[in-house]
């Protein structure tokens, strides 16, 4: 049979128990040539509650608006290699922080 209806005292507010990553800091420039440039950070303050899966790097020239994603760490590894990079460029760089709830 069923069961009587659940008479709470207050209103229940269904959600995740975990929220969004805040970004990772500290973001470094660690060896660079002239094709490619090596990035490693440390971890975020926050990883809203779940651990962070991997991280996304995106990249802008600076002479552009718009970010693009280029590529994603090796899951959790603080470490990122952007190769074809083209000599005399000028490059920005930032990294998103990926856990169950989603994107930094």
């Amino acid at each position: 049979g069923e069961s009587e209806p659940l008479e709470a005292d207050k209103a229940i507010k269904a959600k995740d128990p975990f929220g969004l990553p805040e970004p990772p800091i500290k973001v470094e420039l660690c060896d660079w040539d002239v094709d490619h440039m090596d990035l490693q950070w440390m971890f975020p303050k926050s990883d809203g509650g779940a651990p962070i899966t991997k991280y996304l790097v995106e990249m802008r020239n600076i002479k552009d608006e718009e970010w693009k994603e280029v590529g994603e760490s090796d899951g959790p590894k603080r470490a990122f290699t952007q190769s074809g990079l083209t000599k005399g460029e000028k490059y920005s760089f930032r990294v998103r922080s990926v856990n169950k709830a989603g994107k930094s």
